[in-house]
């Protein structure tokens, strides 16, 4: 995450999931826990940077409680996972967001975790179920769980769109580059989804069309969670559906409108706003 969410973690919440397109699901990668062991802090409470995640996720997670639909997924960098600190810091997230309802599963954020074992992420698992979570994986795993599959497309990535369901333990799909990009995209849409731009061309319509139709196609427990990464605006600041001014893409009202708008939308996906 990096940085606290502006200007509020309860802003934050309203703008992302009680506005068009209402999207009942979101994927938060945390780097606390990571930065925390780094710099030698051997108790996770007295973390500042753990305490940082926390309180965000706490406060967005205490306005997706009011909504039943709302499943967040929470996945932490740990570093070396034979380092025993690594289990002490991942039982302190869970432990702390045992209580939201809507914080759906607490997994491991792979990418920037090592020696990924069976015997080294059983624990995890074991941690975020006793908290009552899921245990939902991001990137690399030891196969003990599922994942949300990850795919570049449609910038730079030699997976192609398909490549984000390469594991039969795959739940969802998010698709999509974190870097600044242009917006609205600069490149069209490959003729086959599992080819790719080879460069940094951003969303266009075509290409958020092309991601809701892959995802519709694939079978229901395939897709449970699909995120779109949509980085940021390459060509500066606009007014997001959160009212503030802000290169965040998640923010854009014509990105969210062109899933909103989607044929394929509103039919086939839960809204936060789905009664439980």
């Amino acid at each position: 995450m990096g940085k606290p969410f502006y200007p509020s973690p309860a802003v934050f919440a309203d703008a992302m999931f009680l506005t068009p397109p209402y999207p009942s699901s979101a994927e938060f990668m945390m780097f606390g826990a990571l930065k925390d062991i780094q710099a030698g802090t051997t108790n996770p409470a007295n973390g500042v940077f753990t305490a940082n995640d926390i309180n965000e996720l706490d406060g967005i997670a205490s306005v997706a409680d009011s909504y039943p639909a709302i499943q967040i997924n929470v996945m932490v960098a740990l570093g070396d996972l034979s380092n025993p600190l690594a289990l002490q810091y991942f039982q302190y997230y869970a432990s702390n967001l045992a209580s939201h309802p809507s914080i759906f599963s607490i997994g491991l954020e792979g990418e920037y975790s090592s020696d990924v074992t069976v015997a080294n992420e059983m624990p995890l698992m074991q941690a975020a179920q006793a908290a009552g979570k899921q245990y939902i994986d991001y990137y690399k795993t030891s196969g003990i769980g599922p994942i949300i599959g990850h795919t570049n497309w449609p910038d730079g990535d030699f997976e192609g769109l398909l490549g984000g369901f390469t594991s039969s333990g795959t739940v969802g799909i998010s698709s999509g580059f974190d870097k600044p990009l242009p917006f609205p995209g600069i490149c069209p849409l490959p003729p086959n989804p599992d080819d790719y731009n080879p460069s940094t061309c951003g969303w266009t319509l075509s290409e958020v069309a092309a991601e809701l139709q892959y995802a519709v196609d694939q079978p229901l427990a395939n897709r449970q969670f699909v995120h779109f990464v949509a980085a940021t605006d390459a060509g500066g600041k606009f007014r997001g559906v959160s009212g503030q001014l802000t290169s965040e893409m998640w923010d854009n009202p014509t990105l969210r409108n062109w899933i909103w708008t989607n044929p394929n939308y509103q039919g086939n996906f839960v809204l936060s706003t789905t009664p439980g």
